[in-house]
């Protein structure tokens, strides 16, 4: 089982990580209730929620950890579950329903994508900079 790692920054120091992670749970919960918001985004995501595991652990793992200088930057690390097209549907789930369902409650500012890391040219490795 592979897990990939999608890292957020909360910028908003007034939305804490329990907020996001009771959301979070909330919005998988409804996923079964067919005029749930989250249900109506997975539709639209052409995603099965019939198919989806019992519970949010099962298909997405949220975790936060402190960051910066003096760690008061929190990021939030989704880690998804499983391999091929179930990783495929964890991601868009994410993406697409879970993710735009904590933008719209808590604003767009509140949840950023961090960026990746861009990998050393060969001549930074070797420490030939002018």
């Amino acid at each position: 089982m592979s897990s990939e790692q999608l890292t957020y920054e909360l910028t908003n120091a007034q939305v804490p990580f329990s907020a996001i992670q009771l959301e979070l749970e909330q919005a998988y919960s409804s996923l079964k209730e067919p005029a749930s918001d989250a249900a109506q985004r997975a539709v639209e995501a052409g995603i099965d929620t019939a198919a989806l595991p019992g519970t949010f652990g099962q298909v997405l793992s949220v975790k936060k950890s402190a960051a910066g200088v003096d760690s008061s930057l929190v990021e939030l690390i989704i880690a998804v579950s499983g391999s091929g097209l179930a990783a495929t549907v964890a991601t868009d789930l994410w993406k697409k329903v879970l993710l735009p369902i904590l933008v719209a409650k808590f604003g767009v500012d509140a949840i950023v994508a961090k960026a990746k890391p861009k990998k050393e040219s060969p001549e930074q490795a070797d420490g030939d900079s002018d």
